[in-house]
């Protein structure tokens, strides 16, 4: 995961059990102006609510991997999409860009392979990190990205 202690050790959202945070609401502010990034981004979220509804519900480990899975999975076809967008319309950012979705699925991939091998555990920090990242992304990169495809 992106943000480590001075020791080294992994953050502690992947080691408390639990979901204590409140569910993410979709807002207008993220919207890019762009159907099928929107339309992702959407989708997205609701993923991430399905995997918190499992959290707070504490359903067993096979359910939990699934929805991540799932998660992980439309993740990387989401940014496949972006960043096929981009590639086509010559878009400036876009090896930064790229590189953001990199760094989060191979971050997620691991947090998934810790989860299935029971050295860590999902919690509501970890949905916390996710939603935020997300919601951070498209705020600073992804309206940016409707921008610019919209003035084309």
């Amino acid at each position: 995961m992106p943000h480590r202690s001075p020791a080294g050790e992994a953050p502690a959202f992947v080691t408390r059990k639990g979901c204590t945070v409140d569910k993410f609401t979709w807002s207008d502010k993220l919207s890019t102006g762009n159907q099928m990034i929107d339309h992702d981004h959407q989708k997205l979220f609701e993923l991430l609510d399905q995997l918190h509804d499992l959290m707070v519900q504490n359903k067993e480990k096979t359910a939990l991997s699934e929805k991540l899975g799932e998660l992980i999975a439309f993740t990387a076809e989401h940014f496949s999409h972006e960043e096929a967008l981009m590639q086509k319309m010559h878009y400036a950012d876009y090896t930064l860009h790229k590189s953001e979705h990199q760094k989060l699925l191979t971050e997620v991939r691991g947090l998934q392979q810790r989860y299935e091998a029971g050295s860590v555990a999902l919690s509501g920090a970890a949905y916390a990190y996710l939603t935020d990242w997300l919601n951070t992304h498209i705020l600073t990169h992804d309206l940016k990205l409707g921008v610019s495809a919209r003035s084309r």
